[in-house]
């Protein structure tokens, strides 16, 4: 596997997160000390400043306030009494919490944040956006197609958490479309009985850092 160069990961998703969030512990292979630059992309407040007391004054980190999804735009955040299920997406019915504020968010793609800050390509791209992974993913459709992205590291959910969250064989399939294959699953969560959410890593085989 080779050396990861650039690491962006998506921290936008909630507070319980953001509360704890460390650096990624690069578990599949890679060599954290050899990672050129990490950036952190958060659109909440609190994460942000909880990431910024942590980490904004660690080398070769950026943190970026703002949201990723498929297009620019303004989205509304719903921030949930429970710290764990604040979305883009409203609470579906095996969700938990209740909307406490709703806030306006400005959201850009991953294509155009990565062509504004010259970012050639992205060795591991970690996504956990409480069910906006694949918006994130669509957004991210040129560096998909030029093969600028060579590890995904994201979470999958299998239950209704959010209203309108796509099911996994949809976002199977784009990232297989794509030529991405499934390397592993993580550690599972389940919600009565059932399967609800866990990481899953994907990897194309024909990564390429440069044209």
């Amino acid at each position: 596997m080779q050396t990861p160069i650039e690491t962006v990961n998506q921290v936008y998703e909630n507070y319980a997160n953001s509360l704890n969030h460390e650096m990624p512990n690069l578990e599949i292979g890679q060599d954290r000390s050899r990672v050129k630059h990490y950036r952190a992309i958060s659109d909440h407040l609190f994460s942000d400043l909880t990431l910024e007391k942590r980490h904004g004054s660690t080398k070769n980190v950026s943190l970026n306030k703002v949201g990723i999804g498929d297009v620019s735009c303004t989205k509304t955040f719903f921030e949930n009494s429970s710290l764990d299920m604040s979305s883009f997406l409203p609470i579906g019915r095996d969700g938990w919490g209740r909307v406490k504020r709703e806030i306006p968010i400005d959201v850009t793609t991953l294509d155009l944040y990565c062509q504004q800050n010259r970012i050639a390509y992205i060795s591991t791209l970690k996504v956990d956006t409480q069910g906006l992974d694949l918006d994130v993913l669509k957004g991210s459709e040129d560096l998909l197609a030029n093969h600028r992205i060579q590890l995904i590291l994201m979470e999958i959910t299998f239950i209704e958490i959010y209203d309108g969250i796509p099911p996994f064989d949809e976002v199977f399939r784009f990232l297989a479309d794509r030529n991405f294959k499934l390397v592993s699953f993580y550690k599972f969560y389940y919600k009565n009985g059932l399967a609800g959410w866990t990481d899953a890593l994907f990897i194309n085989p024909d990564f390429t850092p440069f044209s």
